[in-house]
């Protein structure tokens, strides 16, 4: 569960988010959509730990209401935050943090759902904006998470490929995970 209360920010002296209040449940899948500049992606910022609030309070719990580490949430930057001089496979390899004989399994699973396998010794720096979703997808899902938050996540992509995207992740993450999704277009959330 994600409870975010009474949350705010100031930047030079100008409220951006003023006394915020939500809760995700867990399993749930939620967009956040607003214009740019409104605070959503410093809003995320604040809940995976980047940046820090002039009040309020942000509790990530998994079922049993434990608190829950920052190793428990996969994030995806709106600029994917790829390695462009690494190929596919390392890219998503880099983060693994599993059983050592497990990695190369979980990752080939991973590229071959998000029909990736053929680029898995191509730099990042070659791939079309579509493959690069995709890495950051794996990337992210390479490890067994409780949270993914997603910034902006299909904005480049076309309304076919984020479809094809959404409907891939869906299929990927756990009925459990909880999806938190910041957007300025709803659209992002189709599938």
């Amino acid at each position: 569960m994600i409870h975010v209360n009474k949350l705010t920010k100031n930047f030079d002296e100008q409220i951006l988010l003023n006394e915020i209040s939500f809760r995700v449940e867990l399993g749930e899948k939620v967009i956040l959509t607003g214009p740019s500049g409104c605070g959503k992606t410093t809003l995320l910022r604040m809940l995976i730990g980047l940046e820090n609030s002039d009040n309020g309070e942000i509790e990530l719990k998994d079922g049993s209401g434990n608190a829950v580490g920052i190793d428990q949430v996969a994030w995806i930057p709106q600029d994917l935050g790829l390695w462009a001089n690494l190929s596919t496979y390392q890219n998503i390899g880099i983060v693994y943090k599993g059983i050592k004989t497990k990695k190369k399994e979980r990752i080939m699973e991973l590229m071959d759902t998000l029909k990736i396998t053929h680029l898995r010794k191509k730099k990042v720096s070659q791939l079309s904006s579509g493959e690069k979703q995709r890495v950051a997808i794996a990337r992210a899902l390479v490890n067994d998470v409780s949270f993914l938050i997603l910034d902006e996540p299909f904005s480049s992509l076309d309304l076919e490929l984020r479809q094809g995207l959404f409907e891939a992740l869906n299929e990927l993450i756990s009925s459990d995970t909880t999806m938190l999704v910041v957007s300025h277009d709803p659209f992002d959330m189709k599938g």
